[in-house]
């Protein structure tokens, strides 16, 4: 696949969060809990980055 330049991917964490037992361990209102465990980045890397990578098949 040739390079695409100029071409933008808008993309959000927003559909990538973690269950609540498991980003509410600190209380719903810890900023701990909300920067370390709201969302699951390893599938945020595995869904979304890795395919557009350059080993990717996006």
């Amino acid at each position: 696949m040739p390079p695409s330049r100029g071409r933008v991917l808008r993309a959000s964490v927003d559909g990538f969060h973690h269950r609540r037992t498991v980003r509410y361990p600190h209380g719903p209102l810890s900023p701990e809990g909300e920067f370390f465990d709201a969302f699951d980045y390893r599938a945020v890397r595995h869904l979304l980055l890795d395919p557009l990578g350059p080993d990717g098949d996006r």
